[in-house]
């Protein structure tokens, strides 16, 4: 077993990209990207995203879930403002390098996640008859 993978598993991570610190994914986190319908929690979704859609996902990345949840309570027009304010301070030149250092972290996050139907009490079983 790959010891620094099970500490990644508790401690999640934050990552620093172009000035900006992208928080850990959590659960909080999914939450926040279904209510706003993203494509990167929407299985159906197989497409890639738009620059309004890569500029949210960093959005909620760079603050706590509270806050980006706050604002959508507020309704779509706050966060969306939010998130337009937001991307007013991000150089062009960075985006290429920022959207890889997202998907590096999202995969990351992913890494260590039980996949859908991964029954881990099945296998923890010993076997009949020992």
């Amino acid at each position: 077993m790959n010891p620094k993978r099970v500490v990644r598993a508790f401690l999640p991570c934050s990552v620093t990209v172009a000035g900006l610190t992208l928080q850990p994914f959590t659960a909080g986190t999914i939450l926040l990207l279904e209510k706003i319908d993203h494509p990167l929690v929407d299985d159906a979704a197989k497409r890639d995203m738009t620059n309004e859609e890569v500029l949210a996902l960093l959005f909620v990345l760079t603050r706590p879930v509270k806050e980006s949840n706050a604002l959508l309570n507020q309704g779509p027009e706050a966060f969306d403002d939010a998130v337009m304010e937001f991307a007013g301070g991000i150089p062009v030149a960075r985006l290429k390098e920022i959207g890889a250092a997202v998907r590096s972290h999202f995969v990351a996050a992913l890494e260590t996640a039980t996949p859908p139907g991964d029954d881990h009490e099945k296998k923890a079983r010993p076997a009949p008859g020992t």
